[in-house]
Formats: structure tokens, C-alpha cells, sequence
């Protein structure tokens, strides 16, 4: 059975594969340092592999903190 959330199996986000019970796959450090919800990777690999998509996540967030910041929406 995968690790939940809220009744949600937690997931890597590169290659898929849930969460065992009892690990915790880590979390995208620059979601934790932004309180974003966060992504999770089950290995340095599936990571490497996923930053290209993610990093667009990250530069869109990005974006929008900083319209808001400057009164924006």
C-alpha cells in the first residue's frame, strides 16, 4: 500500500511509481523553500530527468509572484 496524503497516493513525478509504505520519496527543495505543493521524485535520476518540465512550474511561479508583488494579479 502507497504512502497517502489526504487519501491521495504520493507519486514520483518523473517515472510514476508510488511511494512504499513507510518511505518518503523526497521533496522538490525549491517547492519546500516556496511552500508550494510540493513534487516528489523517488530518486536523483527520475529528478534530473524531470527538471526540464519542472522547471517551467517553477519559472511560471516565479512570474506570478512577482506581478503580485507589484500589484498585479
Amino acid at each position: 500500500m502507497a504512502s497517502s496524503l489526504g487519501g491521495m497516493a504520493r507519486v514520483c513525478a518523473s517515472c510514476g511509481k508510488a511511494e512504499p509504505e513507510g518511505v518518503w520519496f523526497p521533496k522538490c527543495a525549491r517547492c519546500v523553500e516556496f511552500k508550494l505543493p510540493s513534487t516528489l521524485y523517488c530518486s536523483p535520476v527520475c529528478q534530473a530527468n524531470h527538471w526540464p518540465q519542472h522547471k517551467v512550474f517553477h519559472k511560471k511561479q516565479k512570474k506570478w509572484a512577482k506581478d503580485v508583488a507589484e500589484g498585479g494579479c
